[in-house]
């Protein structure tokens, strides 16, 4: 397929991007579902009188649980696939276009400083006018009794799976089609707002708007997913590592 920028809208924020609102709302879709199929399990659960899915298939209820993610995350990424074929989108289509070492690194650090100043200015803010928040509370990744393969499934999903999913999804769909749509601005909000609540932990959801409204304008001035994906893969490892530490302690 051809990528001559005189097919498309040269006007529009993302005028290489032909993916539009319902490729937004189909990969919604997959995390609808595994919320639906959370709620039908407590149904079935409920009506069968079963205590416990996992004694009743044996393993563990941390693993089963890290299962489910992967299990959803193939959902979400058959979907995406799905949209891609609908375009006849490749990998640098659908917007992993190739970005030199330099640049890279520099929409890295710029994205990492970026982040760390807003944090450390909104930060008092949230403190002072809202002090019920608890800004130091840490996401609850890792779980007492957790085998060493649940833990290794869960590192390798925080770090990689997890960070792939949300910067295809959000960053690599619904912000352009939201952009192309309206305009930049609505399109950072709605795809980082939605990002965000679907953390449902206050205080990182705070942090999460800050970081996707940064990764956001990375998208939009690099027109490559590449610098987020690799930003998102760092920001988690470096808090799944102080998580893990801090567990030892």
């Amino acid at each position: 397929m051809s990528n001559d920028i005189s097919n498309y809208n040269v006007s529009q924020p993302f005028p290489l991007n032909r993916l539009d609102l319902l490729d937004a709302f189909l990969a919604l879709t997959g995390f609808v579902l595994s919320i639906l199929f959370s709620v039908l399990i407590i149904i079935i659960k409920s009506i069968f009188h079963i205590d416990s899915i996992s004694a009743l298939l044996g393993v563990s209820s941390n693993f089963l649980a890290v299962v489910y993610e992967y299990l959803a995350a193939s959902l979400i990424f058959i979907i995406v696939f799905a949209i891609c074929k609908r375009h006849h989108l490749s990998l640098r289509d659908f917007g992993f276009r190739p970005i030199s070492a330099i640049k890279l690194i520099g929409y890295v650090a710029v994205s990492f400083t970026i982040t760390f100043v807003a944090w450390i200015i909104i930060a008092p803010v949230v403190v002072y006018f809202f002090p019920s928040v608890n800004l130091e509370q840490s996401q609850e990744i890792f779980a007492p009794g957790m085998t060493i393969v649940t833990q290794i499934l869960l590192i390798i999903y925080a770090i990689i799976i997890g960070p792939l999913l949300e910067e295809v999804v959000f960053r690599g769909i619904i912000f352009p089609a939201s952009a192309n749509r309206w305009n930049l601005l609505i399109g950072a909000l709605v795809s980082t707002i939605i990002w965000s609540l679907l953390h449902f932990q206050l205080n990182v959801i705070i942090f999460t708007l800050i970081f996707g409204l940064i990764l956001s304008v990375v998208y939009h001035k690099s027109q490559s997913l590449w610098p987020c994906l690799i930003t998102h893969i760092l920001k988690n490892a470096i808090a799944v590592f102080f998580i893990y530490a801090a567990g030892l302690l």
